[in-house]
């Protein structure tokens, strides 16, 4: 028998055996957020929104695929630290989702066993115990609609017109529509819906560089009063957000460039334990508070979650750690154009060795 044929039936049965244990570390049952099997501190709880991917719902299939180069490179990148991936998701797509873990996974394991990279001989690094679990996005939904809803009158204004006074023509644009949705309303309520303390949430569309390992241990190195890590937002979209604030609020920081200049959702850090605990944060989802930070900041967005974190932020900064821009790095370059040209080389300058890689071409 030729080498060839020996190779083909090696891999046929690594493949095989890979997949049928990676198939039992997933549960493919749809539950709700407190009542995951998984919540021992050894593990690294890693989430992700993902909804509405299902065939029939005629989904943007490279997004599923994102999925799968996010968990490639964290999985390879390992130092062996036991990971739950939480999929927040809805019943119908948990088919295409569980294929592409799976798929991606067993790929990793393959690659393994046949390459014996110099840096796995050197026990770098390590494949990871895999848990994967699919939590109901609707049981997080259903339970905070009344919040959620409220949210939308001020980070779903999509339907107005938003104009950049600071150029010296009229120019304005019209919003993206789709954060209409209501994954795009989640992060706020995970503390009081999953039982674990803490929790590392990411997009898809992530490149890990660095082992995730690394991206854990950032909590060991919080502050007593701070809850929550987020890097900033590389562009100088929330300046234009804030004109109206700046022109009112001269000198002030928020808005220039540094850590005030606005937060970007892509990784984030949430330390569930003390967020449940704080009365400040908690606070913060009260409908007339929302209303509040809105006016105080002049601010009206559409970008859903993500400009409600940015009002908690610039209002009370000394709860975040934030996360260095290499934990973070946004690739887009859509602000990088008049009237913006000039402003965005300051917003989106970050030094150092990038650990994550944001972008939408992942």
């Amino acid at each position: 028998m030729s080498v060839w044929k020996h190779l083909k039936i090696l891999l046929l049965i690594v493949s095989q055996v890979s997949s049928s244990l990676i198939r039992q570390s997933i549960y493919t049952d749809l539950v709700q957020p407190w009542d995951v099997k998984i919540t021992s501190p050894e593990y690294i709880h890693m989430g992700l929104v993902m909804s509405g991917v299902s065939p029939k719902q005629h989904p943007e299939q490279h997004y599923v695929h994102r999925l799968g180069n996010m968990l490639r490179s964290a999985i390879s990148l390992s130092m062996g630290t036991p990971l739950h991936l939480v999929l927040i998701t809805d019943q119908d797509s948990i088919d295409v989702i569980s294929h592409q873990v799976e798929s991606t996974f067993s790929s990793v394991v393959i690659g393994r066993v046949l390459l014996h990279s110099e840096a796995w001989k050197m026990k770098k690094y390590r494949i990871p115990r895999l848990r994967v679990e699919f939590v109901d996005m609707s049981a997080i939904t259903d339970k905070y609609r009344d919040t959620i809803s409220h949210m939308k009158t001020h980070f779903n204004r999509f339907n107005e017109s938003y104009t950049i006074s600071e150029s010296e023509a009229n120019w304005g644009f019209w919003p993206a529509t789709k954060y209409d949705k209501d994954l795009f309303y989640l992060a706020p309520f995970y503390h009081l819906v999953f039982p674990f303390n803490k929790f590392m949430v990411v997009d898809a569309d992530i490149e890990f560089k660095y082992g995730v390992d690394n991206l854990q241990n950032i909590f060991n190195d919080y502050g007593s009063e701070q809850l929550y890590s987020l890097a900033t937002d590389m562009s100088p979209f929330y300046r234009t957000m804030l004109y109206q604030y700046r022109l009112e609020n001269p000198g002030t920081e928020i808005g220039s460039p540094g850590n005030l200049q606005g937060i970007n959702t892509g990784v984030v850090l949430l330390h569930l334990a003390r967020m449940r605990e704080s009365k400040m944060f908690n606070k913060y989802l009260e409908l007339q508070e929302i209303d509040k930070l809105c006016e105080k900041f002049k601010f009206k967005g559409f970008i859903g979650d993500q400009d409600w974190w940015n009002l908690v932020v610039w209002d009370s900064p000394q709860a975040v750690h934030f996360l260095d821009c290499t934990y973070n790095y946004q690739t887009t370059q859509a602000f990088n154009k008049a009237p913006w040209d000039k402003l965005f080389p300051a917003y989106h300058q970050c030094g150092g060795e990038v650990k994550i890689l944001h972008g939408h071409n992942i």
